[in-house]
């Protein structure tokens, strides 16, 4: 009789021993939901499509920094975005490149894209970069395009 007694509470021991080292080992419900939800915000902020290539054109003015800035900091790659970087001389330099489609659009002096527009080339002026009066430029087929700055994914961009 003994022995059964004591063969059960061997068995009572071990069973209650592994329920104490898995309930140990596992995390409370609270901790395994926000590790959860830590594994879906990191699987979220990676890019899930190759990224747009936006060609930006620029001339070494003050205001184009900011160009360098924002994909030192990372912001174009946040949005998903691959941008190409071109140097120009001129204004005139960078609205040829647009004109021919070699970047997407960029940001310009007012100068020589309003001779252009005077002799009906087919760019835009649509807004604005620097207090000096900076416009960013493209065709007028493309203005609406380039209102949201979701658009812009995709875009080569001049500056001048």
């Amino acid at each position: 009789m003994f022995r059964k007694d004591s063969k059960m509470a061997i068995i009572l021991i071990m069973i209650l021993s592994i329920t104490i080292i898995f309930t140990a080992c596992t995390k409370p419900k609270q901790e395994q939901a926000e590790d959860a939800k830590k594994d879906v915000e990191k699987v979220e902020d990676k890019p899930t499509t190759q990224p747009d290539r936006l060609r930006i054109g620029y001339l070494t003015m003050p205001g184009n920094v900011l160009y360098f800035i924002a994909n030192e900091k990372g912001y174009f790659t946040d949005e998903n975005l691959d941008v190409e970087m071109y140097m120009f001389k001129s204004g005139s330099e960078g609205i040829s490149a647009l004109i021919s489609d070699k970047i997407d659009t960029g940001c310009f002096g007012t100068g020589a894209e309003l001779s252009l527009l005077a002799k009906e080339a087919e760019i835009s002026i649509f807004g604005g970069q620097m207090s000096q009066g900076s416009g960013i430029i493209t065709k007028p087929d493309r203005v609406d395009e380039f209102k949201d700055f979701k658009n812009y994914k995709g875009k080569t961009l001049g500056l001048v």
